[in-house]
């Protein structure tokens, strides 16, 4: 469950979002693109755990 401070702050990414144009929109893929490949070296050298699923 969210908190009032969490859900917030998600509207007020989600308003962000609505309002980028096609170059923004790309810029943002390519941050997350970035940070899914440091998360994967990260998991490689151990640097961080990921939970698993069951």
């Amino acid at each position: 469950m969210l908190t009032k401070e969490k859900e917030k702050r998600a509207a007020e990414l989600f308003d962000r979002i609505k309002n980028l144009n096609d170059a923004d929109i790309e810029k943002v893929d390519l941050f997350v693109k970035a940070a899914e490949m440091i998360n994967i070296e990260r998991q490689k050298n151990g640097d961080i755990q990921t939970p698993q699923a069951s």
